[in-house]
């Protein structure tokens, strides 16, 4: 049986053991160099005396990437002075492991021989003290960089709100499905660009609100639909042709500056006031009349 005093010389030996256990400790950034950061745990040591000792900084810290395919598909977040991270301790010396590629057969030694030591591995941004934190959404995935803020819901709505441009990069085609109902409010300036072909298919209505101005350029324009309808004036600078279908104009006005093409105009509406047609008079079956009758 071990005697009282065994006992506490035993517990006091495996506690100043422990001091020297490192495992997780919250650190600060003092810089980030890239894909490394400079840090400094935020705890003490206390030791039997009562002294607290700090830690010192902590350089060359590799920064958390979610990341997979050697870093081809990754998610970063920006890391500045003064966030908070968890700083990660290896169990072991991971030697040359940090300066070396990394592959299925990989093992690196360590030098030093004691195990769980501060070997600094990763920092893990962020946590947040009580003063600093903010409220987190519990029911939606929100991703936040300064104003912008893009919302998914369970329901299958994304919300994306951002004070200013939306930009869309796309190398080969452009392809947009709608199901539902897709309304488009742009308070400014809309510009998009695309170098081959756009196909926009919308299962259900379509609205495009803008507050200025809108512009349709192209080599050609062909409008499908059984019927279609403009509230409003109607001013067409070229010719206008009705081919095999019909045209209508109801309430109204509309005004061409070019010619207007049509095989036959049909309506009780239509002023055709002072309108008059060039010919020449042909004696019908040789009455010898000369002029055309009053």
């Amino acid at each position: 049986m071990i005697k009282p005093s065994e006992y506490e010389a035993l517990n006091l030996f495996f506690r100043d053991k422990l001091r020297s256990v490192h495992t997780i400790k919250p650190a600060v950034v003092l810089k980030n160099n890239g894909s490394t950061v400079d840090l400094r745990p935020l705890t003490t040591t206390r030791y039997r005396d009562g002294t607290q000792l700090p830690f010192g900084v902590c350089y060359d810290v590799p920064l958390m990437i979610y990341a997979g395919t050697k870093g081809n598909a990754r998610i970063t977040v920006p890391v500045v002075e003064g966030d908070t991270v968890m700083l990660l301790c290896s169990d072991r010396d991971f030697g040359e492991l940090l300066d070396s590629e990394v592959d299925i057969k990989s093992v690196f030694s360590g030098d030093a021989l004691e195990p769980l030591e501060l070997y600094p591995i990763m920092a893990i941004p962020m946590f947040f003290t009580e003063p600093e934190g903010k409220p987190v959404d519990t029911k939606n995935i929100v991703i936040e960089n300064g104003s912008t803020k893009i919302t998914v819901k369970p329901s299958g709505d994304i919300d994306i709100d951002t004070p200013s441009n939306i930009n869309v990069n796309a190398g080969g085609d452009a392809n947009m499905t709608v199901g539902g109902n897709a309304t488009v409010g742009v308070s400014r300036d809309a510009y998009v660009a695309v170098s081959g072909n756009t196909d926009m298919t919308v299962g259900g209505n379509a609205t495009i609100a803008v507050t200025a101005s809108v512009q349709l350029s192209g080599a050609s324009v062909t409008v499908n639909s059984p019927l279609t309808s403009f509230n409003g004036n109607v001013v067409i600078s070229g010719t206008l042709g009705a081919g095999s279908g019909a045209l209508s104009v109801d309430g109204s006005s509309m005004s061409f500056n070019g010619a207007f093409q049509a095989n036959t105009v049909d309506s009780t509406s239509v002023s055709l006031d002072n309108h008059t047609h060039q010919y020449t008079w042909t004696d019908p079956a040789g009455s010898g009349t000369t002029s055309p009758p009053a």
